[in-house]
């Protein structure tokens, strides 16, 4: 039947609404590509008609260390186990695995298919061992480091296997991961399952979107079906792996995420692995009863055996809030605080120091329990720093939403507001407490408005100066709206507090850990500057050092290099690399080599306002840093301690070839730099003082 065919029978059928959302959820995603890019491998219909003779030899690769052993249970449906092993063959590539094939006792072509499969174990059963005793005795026979427990009516697609590995080295708490499940239309068929209080079981997103964001960070959940899941074997052996008294299935899997839990150990979802599955194929043939008799006594046996966790730890389903539980079911937030960070875009933490810093702000929240709902302004999903955030469990949000719609289904459930930037926290904040009861906390980033007024101070520009006034009213009503102020440093915090002492303000430590790449003098050479150039201030300073004041340093060292670091530098600044020694980079991925060579950091900057994160990633390598007092505001900083400050060309010059040239001066300022970053800017100081400011606004 064609697209067009089938898609008047459901316009016909369900009307207009349902077949355009089907229609969007499907034929413009992703997920459709999916099916149209496998539909001839794993449609039900042509898999069914595959003949043995037209089957290739499988020849699986021989790995010396095994680190994941992948057991598949099989009963008939040879065509599906055979077109399963071709999926894992082809998309499993540079793992080391072993494949477990435990056949239960299969009547049709199945031993004949497994012929032309080499380098697998085959064990075989003379009768249907049931799910839960095959796999058990799979990973009896087993010598992976982790057991993947996989169905035979699966497809998996590439890097499956990857990414639940990966999960386990990014989440040491884990102990169960399981994969996104698919059906062969592309739609989604589980993102995880809820178990609910009153004896009901769903398979999280049916027949949705696969792409929608919701359905794409790493979570908890109450358990992923056993079509795939990665299971550390020592945790796998200590719980006595799945019990047998759900034989022949269902419920096995369930009751196996419980004990997991149970021993201290995290159940996971990860959207990345993706697993195209059939459904019902993996049993051989059971019959329809027989499927409803077993779904029935072994939920039964589940929640009498499970009652007294599920009764505090899960929720129960209820019409009346439906979207309101799904909300706090579907990744076990019930039970955690629930922070909604909107920010202007998904931090590239690898370009500014503002991303850095929300970077590591989020990556807090996560390790202090948190639900952490990042919400960028542009609704753009930035790749690789959305994949990031998702793989650390952050729901990132994208797409075509609306924040309000959003706060008026869910605002009542959120615990926290983190708003950053005024241009960003002004289009939401009234909102916000129209329909929330969430405390919002401000994160001004530095006060916009006294570096606005200082540029226009510098650049004698009247119309400037304006805009400076016009945010210094923004940035105060939003102080006043929300229950918190956050900024960098005691200074700013002084300010806001003479602006208005009602306004509840802190201080937070920027976040920034020290490299273990440290390189002491010997063969550092050169100076460098880094700036994402969308910073005015960063444009502007190097403009006045390469102009004014590298004349002065070029004279004492003629050999010297600068190298200027960072995104989006405009014409002005590619202008800048017809200088002599003068070297224009643009954007680096990773700095470190730079750091590591550079003799001297510059941060030239003339106007600017809080704290001056360029600078304290400069520290973190040991690094010594010359600034103007402006960049060396807010910072707690001492001269001939930890800094050196000039702010005319000539004192600036004379101050880096100072610290370029005495080498007892090099050295102390590196070591003071080091022990700067450690004691100022800790992760364990910012949650301290986060803790402080969430007890208090819940209890306040």
């Amino acid at each position: 039947m064609s697209i067009i065919t089938r898609g008047i029978r459901y316009l016909f059928k369900y009307g207009p609404k349902q077949f355009f959302k089907r229609f969007f959820s499907v034929y413009t995603t992703p997920s459709y590509m999916i099916k149209k890019k496998y539909s001839h491998l794993i449609s039900p219909s042509k898999v069914n008609k595959l003949k043995l003779s037209e089957t290739e030899e499988l020849m699986f690769p021989i790995c010396e260390k095994i680190k994941v052993s992948i057991i598949i249970p099989v009963l008939n449906k040879w065509q599906y186990t055979y077109h399963s092993l071709s999926s894992i063959l082809e998309n499993t590539k540079g793992n080391e695995y072993e494949v477990i094939i435990i056949d239960n006792g299969s009547t049709d072509e199945t031993q004949e298919m497994l012929k032309r499969v080499k380098n697998i174990v085959i064990h075989r059963n003379k009768e249907n061992f049931g799910f839960s005793r095959a796999c058990n005795l799979g990973a009896e026979i087993s010598n992976g480091e982790y057991l993947m427990f996989l169905n035979n009516d699966t497809y998996v697609l590439p890097k499956w296997l990857e990414y639940l590995l990966k999960t386990f080295k990014t989440h040491k708490d884990a102990g169960l991961v399981g994969s996104k499940l698919l059906f062969h239309t592309g739609h989604l068929q589980e993102a995880g399952y809820i178990v609910w209080k009153n004896k009901l079981i769903e398979n999280y997103g049916r027949w949705d979107n696969p792409q929608k964001p919701e359905y794409n960070y790493v979570k908890e959940v109450d358990y992923c079906s056993g079509a795939s899941i990665l299971v550390k074997k020592h945790l796998f052996e200590e719980i006595g792996g799945f019990d047998t008294t759900y034989s022949p299935a269902y419920s096995e899997d369930t009751d196996l995420a419980f004990k997991i839990r149970s021993n201290g150990y995290k159940v996971l979802y990860q959207p990345k692995s993706e697993v195209i599955h059939i459904e019902r194929v993996s049993s051989g043939g059971e019959r329809a009863g027989d499927f409803k008799g077993y779904q029935e006594r072994h939920l039964k046996q589940f929640y009498e055996r499970w009652s007294g966790v599920i009764e505090k730890e899960n929720l129960e389903f209820k019409c009346v809030d439906r979207k309101k539980d799904l909300f706090l079911a579907r990744d076990r937030s019930f039970n955690k605080r629930i922070i909604l960070v909107i920010d202007q875009k998904v931090p590239e933490y690898d370009k500014d120091a503002g991303s850095v810093r929300m970077y590591e702000y989020l990556k807090i929240f996560v390790e202090m329990g948190a639900k952490v709902i990042f919400w960028p302004d542009n609704l753009y999903p930035t790749e690789p720093y959305t994949s990031e955030l998702q793989n650390l469990g952050i729901e990132v949000i994208y797409g075509i939403r609306r924040l309000k719609k959003y706060i008026k289904t869910y605002g009542k459930v959120i615990d926290f507001f983190y708003l950053s930037r005024p241009h960003i926290a002004i289009k939401y904040i009234d909102a916000i407490k129209e329909y929330s009861d969430a405390k919002i906390i401000y994160d001004v980033q530095d006060l916009h408005y006294l570096r606005t007024k200082r540029r226009a101070k510098v650049t004698d520009n009247a119309d400037i100066l304006k805009t400076a006034e016009e945010l210094k009213r923004q940035e105060v009503y939003l102080m006043e709206k929300s229950d918190a102020t956050i900024s960098l440093s005691i200074q700013e915090q002084e300010i806001i507090k003479k602006i208005n002492p009602v306004i509840n303000a802190h201080v937070l430590p920027y976040v920034q850990s020290v490299t273990d790449k440290y390189a002491g003098l010997e063969r550092r050479e050169d100076l460098v500057f880094i700036g994402g150039f969308q910073h005015t201030p960063n444009q502007d300073g190097i403009c006045w050092f390469v102009k004014e004041v590298f004349p002065f340093v070029t004279k004492e060292m003629p050999k010297v290099k600068l190298f200027i670091i960072g995104s989006n530098p405009s014409a002005q600044i590619l202008d800048l690399g017809s200088v002599e020694n003068v070297i224009i980079t643009g954007y680096v991925a990773d700095v470190s080599p730079y750091f590591e060579k550079a003799r001297v950091f510059v941060a030239p900057l003339r106007y600017g306002a809080g704290y001056k994160g360029k600078i304290a990633h400069a520290m973190s390598y040991g690094l010594p840093v010359v600034t103007t007092s402006i960049g060396a505001e807010g910072m707690n900083l001492s001269e001939y301690e930890n800094v050196l400050i000039g702010d005319t060309p000539k004192e600036f010059a004379d101050k880096t070839i100072a610290a370029y040239k005495d080498e007892d001066l090099w050295n102390k300022l590196s070591q003071n730099s080091l022990k700067y970053v450690r004691e100022i800017c800790s992760s364990q100081s910012a949650i301290r003082k986060f803790s402080e400011i969430f007890e208090q606004l819940i209890s306040g």
